[in-house]
């Protein structure tokens, strides 16, 4: 398996499988097209030994110029005046917000599995341009998605989630939750994922969960519970649990009464341990990683912080 970072506890495999960060530069005439001149120029150089694309968009009537460089997913584009400056109004006395400067903000969107994107040179050079960026060029940042990976051995089939999300199941792969909201989990094989798209087998089983986190939240949602399956134990509405597709076995546990429902629980799944703090320390060395300081991260509903004029 190929991990950028890991970490390994009771047997089990932490790491962050997507990264998506938001730049939000203060508005500066021209700063646009510079950005938009120096990822023409990384196309023309790496358009020999990398995977290059590039193109424009006008989706949701917002002009994007769109990168692609390997996994490397790079979105450039303007949106309205939005930094905003807190002064007292001379006549009124009261405090007021007006617009600062007339020139449209840059923002700049990474989005990349950071496994697969480790050397990546135009990361590399994206993350260094940010380094230097200095107060001639300010800018915040905000996370607007992290996929957590936990890797467990053995085959999808010996484990469950017992969850109360809306369970879909689409070519082998188990989903909980909706496509779009925060802590979706899909659940799928490893192993034979890396032998569909890479051709390569890692030589064991391997079950992979995996949960998305959008918004710049902190760590907030909680983890689904997963237990292995044992389908020999809790009788005979144990042993018929395992005829049922995965995603109707809550359902299947749920027209049972509460006795029935609880023996069944206790003698057929066994809760595995989960814990989350190895996926916090996972993003703090990213955060490291790529010179992301903390104190630029971006609120989650407000843009530059405001100052009071002096």
């Amino acid at each position: 398996m190929n991990y950028n970072r890991k970490r390994e506890n009771d047997g089990k495999t932490y790491s962050i499988d997507r990264l998506t960060f938001d730049l939000y530069f203060v508005p500066q005439r021209g700063l646009t097209e510079k950005l938009k001149t120096a990822l023409d120029l990384k196309v023309m150089a790496y358009r020999q030994t990398m995977g290059v694309q590039n193109f424009p968009t006008n989706k949701l009537g917002i002009h994007k110029d769109v990168y692609q460089f390997e996994g490397l997913h790079v979105e450039l584009y303007e949106r309205g005046v939005i930094r905003r400056t807190r002064r007292v109004d001379s006549d009124s006395g009261d405090m007021v917000s007006t617009p600062v400067g007339d020139h449209p903000q840059t923002v700049l969107r990474m989005d990349f599995n950071p496994n697969n994107c480790a050397g990546n040179p135009v990361l590399d050079s994206l993350m260094e341009f940010l380094g230097k960026c200095t107060e001639e060029i300010p800018f915040t940042w905000s996370l607007s998605r992290v996929d957590y990976a936990l890797d467990i051995p053995g085959t999808p089939s010996d484990f469950y989630v017992l969850s109360r999300k809306a369970e879909t199941f689409y070519e082998n792969t188990r989903y909980y939750g909706d496509r779009k909201a925060t802590g979706r989990l899909k659940v799928y094989d490893k192993r034979q994922e890396r032998i569909d798209k890479a051709r390569v087998d890692i030589g064991h089983d391997l079950t992979r969960f995996e949960w998305t986190q959008r918004g710049n939240r902190d760590f907030n949602f909680r983890f689904d519970d997963i237990a292995e399956y044992t389908p020999d134990a809790g009788g005979t509405y144990g042993a018929l649990l395992q005829f049922c597709r995965p995603e109707m076995v809550n359902h299947a546990l749920g027209v049972l009464d509460k006795r029935t429902r609880k023996k069944v629980k206790e003698q057929c799944f066994h809760p595995l341990t989960l814990d989350p703090s190895q996926f916090e320390m996972l993003l703090a060395e990213y955060l490291v990683e790529y010179g992301l300081p903390l104190d630029l991260r971006r609120d989650w509903e407000k843009q530059f912080q405001t100052t009071p004029a002096g």
